[in-house]
């Protein structure tokens, strides 16, 4: 083998592992969230057909904090490669109807300032007298909405009846990947 053919196979060789080296100093963390939300009032003269309907309560800010969560963990957002939603749960923590009776299937939706609204979680059988629902969760990279200050979220479902005023507790976890080295 001559000197250029080594050379060259050398230079493949060491690209190759500086990528596996990168690859290998990815770090994943889980950032847990809780937030509770307290279900908007309906008109008395708000009417759910026995067929049910399908609706969107309005929309909701919710300041993401995330900027401080990775900058605790020691990393820039330079360094962050993707955040993904783990899991997703609501409770009913408090209220008179402390079940989901009212909702057969519920779709959470987000978005944020210069980002179009994408699904983020769903859950399409909800079963009668829950008093918490697990979404599925999708696999999208939600870095670009939570690197903002606030993200919008707009949940939809397919009521069979009128929520009694209620306080839901939800909880989030997200994946984090950062790169350590550039």
């Amino acid at each position: 083998m001559g000197y250029r053919a080594f050379t060259a196979v050398a230079t493949l060789l060491l690209l190759a592992s500086c990528e596996k080296i990168r690859y290998f100093s990815n770090v994943n963390v889980d950032m847990p969230y809780s937030k509770e939300f307290v279900s908007p009032a309906f008109d008395s003269g708000f009417h759910v057909p026995v067929e049910g309907m399908s609706y969107s309560l309005p929309i909701l800010a919710v300041a993401t904090g995330s900027l401080a969560s990775i900058n605790k963990m020691g990393l820039d957002t330079g360094q962050v490669i993707a955040i993904k939603l783990r899991s997703f749960s609501q409770k009913v923590s408090s209220g008179h109807h402390c079940n989901f009776d009212f909702v057969d299937s519920l779709q959470v939706y987000i978005s944020a300032v210069g980002l179009p609204e994408i699904l983020m979680t769903d859950q399409n059988s909800i079963p009668n007298d829950a008093d918490s629902i697990s979404f599925h969760c999708s696999e999208q990279n939600l870095k670009d909405y939570l690197l903002k200050d606030t993200v919008y979220l707009r949940l939809q479902g397919h009521f069979n009846g009128v929520p009694e005023p209620a306080t839901f507790k939800t909880n989030f976890k997200f994946g984090t990947t950062a790169r350590l080295l550039k």
